[in-house]
């Protein structure tokens, strides 16, 4: 698509001038020839992988943007309420016990979360600590979100190995995934897709993701 627009940006000057030179020599008369009809043939309609492929590499790529609808889009109708959820992103509030946490106090809470999730902003941890010390669910899943979304990031690495049986498939999709300085970590795991609609959807149940 970039390249495609350079295009554009280029051939438009190059039109303007050949219409804006001194020369006042009459243009040709046009002739009476008729045009050449294009005989371009249309693509060929991608195949079940490449559709798969590209599925998986757009819901990889939402995933990366946190843009969690978009994630549903291309989730089957079983899960795609669950795909639009933040919790699959964010550990549970349970993970941190709030008596903990309160005995150690807020900020001495946040400073051991940076611990795990270096690279987020103290501000973020903050809230993080003062909803689990509060027992503030909404805030939590808000804020935790927030420090993952800085501290993390996941990368769609290729998708392989793809099966297709009907209107079901199977695929191995690897995904390298990096936490704050920690070194990256790339891990291949099995996916589920069907066709819905005449279009594959991600169906591998969230437990698995």
């Amino acid at each position: 698509m970039d390249i495609r627009m350079i295009g554009v940006t280029l051939v438009v000057p190059a039109l303007l001038l050949a219409g804006c030179g001194k020369d006042s020599t009459p243009a040709a008369t046009p002739t009476s020839a008729a045009a050449p009809t294009s005989t371009a043939a249309a693509p060929p309609p991608m195949s079940d992988e490449d559709q798969i492929r590209d599925v998986l590499t757009k819901e990889g790529a939402a995933m990366s943007a946190w843009n969690f609808d978009q994630v549903a889009e291309f989730t089957c109708a079983e899960y795609r309420d669950q795909a639009k959820l933040m919790d699959s992103a964010i550990p549970p509030m349970s993970t941190f016990p709030a008596a903990d946490a309160a005995s150690m106090g807020p900020q001495a809470f946040a400073d051991q979360l940076g611990t795990q999730f270096t690279g987020a902003s103290g501000q973020a941890l903050r809230a993080v600590a003062d909803a689990v010390i509060g027992q503030d669910e909404a805030a939590y899943k808000a804020a935790t979100l927030d420090v993952v979304k800085q501290s993390m990031s996941v990368q769609l690495v290729s998708v392989d190995n793809i099966v297709v049986t009907g209107d079901t498939a199977t695929a191995d999709a690897t995904v390298t995934q990096t936490m704050g300085t920690q070194r990256p970590e790339t891990r291949t795991s099995p996916a589920n897709l069907v066709r819905e609609d005449g279009q594959w959807k991600d169906c591998t149940p969230p437990a698995q993701q």
